[in-house]
């Protein structure tokens, strides 16, 4: 990204009182027993991971309405005061609609949205740090009440905060290999008002920060050449060449 500019990934997570299940290691012919409490009692979290330097901002919310929605929104806008947002995230119907729109409008053009292609969850690293949030906090684990589900997901994400690195590393973030300005200019291109652009075809280019490990090494890693999706287009087929090193 440019001087004044940051990348995020956004989407939400369930915070349950009931336990999230997992296979565990038990004494040969005896079944573990995890207890529940009878009822979920749940709640949300809204987060948001910045792609190039892993830090989180995340809230924990009795619902994920449009009102909690642009309540993350607002919270990634006001810590960046003097820099422009990037936010991509899925099509959820709560990532869309007036309260949406009037957040963007009154960031007067400094937090830009992007819309992550429908059912695709593999497009969004921050899938992968909900998954080591569960395996970490919640699999197999029956907490006192649900504040103490709460106040355990917090120190969780407080942990990420002060190790970035290890966010970096679970995201799988290789920002340094990957230019995120194609995918920017590729959905500029990309119906849509000034502010809020769809996120098709252009999102399959996550792939190739994914994949292509190069970053600050002189070789690259990858075992064998990417091939674009058959549904991208041809101009962003063109862009999937972006490893400067490989050229893959």
């Amino acid at each position: 990204m440019k001087p004044g500019e940051v990348f995020y990934y956004a989407d939400e997570f369930n915070v349950s009182w009931l336990p999230t299940l997992r296979a565990m290691w038990s004494p040969k012919g005896q079944q573990v027993m995890i207890p529940t409490p009878g009822q979920t009692n749940k709640h949300y979290g809204l987060g948001a991971v910045n792609y190039h330097t892993g830090e989180t901002v995340v809230l924990v919310r009795r619902y994920k309405r449009r009102r909690e929605v642009t309540e993350l929104l607002q919270t990634l806008v006001d810590k960046h005061p003097y820099e422009t947002v990037y936010v991509a995230w899925d099509n959820a119907s709560t990532h869309e609609d007036d309260e949406i729109e009037a957040v963007v409008r009154g960031a007067a053009g400094r937090l830009v949205l992007l819309y992550l292609p429908t059912y695709s969850p593999w497009l969004n690293p921050t899938e992968m740090l909900w998954r080591h949030f569960r395996r970490e906090v919640t699999h197999c684990e029956l907490f006192e009440s649900i504040k103490a589900v709460i106040s355990a997901t917090l120190d969780f994400f407080q942990r990420c905060n002060a190790d970035p690195a290890r966010v970096l590393s679970i995201i799988g973030s290789n920002a340094g290999c990957f230019s995120w300005m194609y995918l920017v200019a590729a959905c500029s291109n990309s119906s849509g008002s000034a502010r809020r652009r769809s996120f098709p075809d252009c999102a399959a280019l996550t792939y190739v920060g994914r994949y292509c490990a190069a970053a600050k090494a002189s070789t690259c890693s990858m075992p064998t050449p990417v091939r674009p999706p058959k549904f991208l287009s041809s101009p962003i087929r063109r862009v999937f060449s972006t490893c400067t090193l490989c050229r893959r």
